[in-house]
């Protein structure tokens, strides 16, 4: 006799190996960092970093990545449905959307924290515009790499695999801008909030389109004017004639 499941416990076994995969890889990839910026966060950024900092986080990077995708194939999934197909055109449109939305939010809750105490607004940073060639490239490859795993674990991954567990739309966005938003503890609750809402942004451009590719290079570009400032510089200037 052939040992068949009726339709109810396939479906009950399904999501049990969905909550295993979801808990294990959490737990693997989001949660160290998590912890990280926890402890940065309560040490008010005195937290001891080596020199080789970068360089780790970078391998740690590369590596979640292609843990990720590994576990991905294993379990048979196409990588489109995460929103890894192949680059479009309309590519561009979102990665314009994406970058000067998320722009924006950090100019609108910048300044938002900032009404009634204007003179207080610190000096903007001065923009170095004498970076070599190669700190440019070196930077745009941690930063890119940086994006593409967060993008990848926090967008493309959790969001699918939570609404094929809830079979909502709405809780997975929430869960994923949350978890985001923890992730850069610490940064302040300044950081917070504006990576909150960054994850908002780039939430729902990946529920609406299912492309990750553009939401990793707006990502990526923001944390790279970021390392040069350059986005400090805009929202200091910007809030100071707001």
């Amino acid at each position: 006799m052939d040992d068949v499941q009726p339709d109810g416990n396939r479906e009950l076994s399904g999501k049990r190996y969905l909550v295993v995969e979801i808990c294990v890889l959490m737990v693997l990839l989001w949660l160290p960092s998590g912890w990280y910026a926890l402890q940065d966060a309560l040490s008010h950024g005195r937290l001891y970093r080596l020199p080789t900092d970068p360089i780790t986080r970078l391998i740690h990077d590369i590596g979640a990545l292609g843990i990720l995708l590994f576990v991905l194939w294993g379990a048979g999934e196409r990588f489109g449905r995460f929103g890894m197909g192949r680059p479009r055109l309309r590519d561009l449109g979102i990665f314009a959307a994406a970058l000067s939305l998320s722009l924006a939010q950090q100019v609108v809750i910048t300044r938002a924290v900032s009404i009634g105490d204007p003179p207080r607004l610190a000096p903007a940073p001065q923009y170095n515009e004498s970076l070599p060639l190669m700190w440019w490239v070196v930077a745009g490859v941690y930063t890119t790499t940086s994006a593409a795993f967060q993008e990848a674990l926090m967008r493309g991954y959790l969001i699918t695999r939570l609404e094929d567990l809830w079979q909502n739309r709405w809780p997975p966005l929430v869960v994923s801008c949350l978890l985001f938003g923890l992730w850069h503890l610490y940064q302040s609750a300044l950081g917070v909030a504006i990576t909150t809402v960054a994850g908002v942004i780039y939430g729902l451009l990946f529920w609406r389109f299912r492309r990750l590719w553009p939401i990793v290079a707006a990502h990526a570009v923001v944390n790279l004017l970021i390392a040069a400032h350059v986005t400090s510089y805009i929202i200091k200037l910007l809030a100071a004639y707001w």
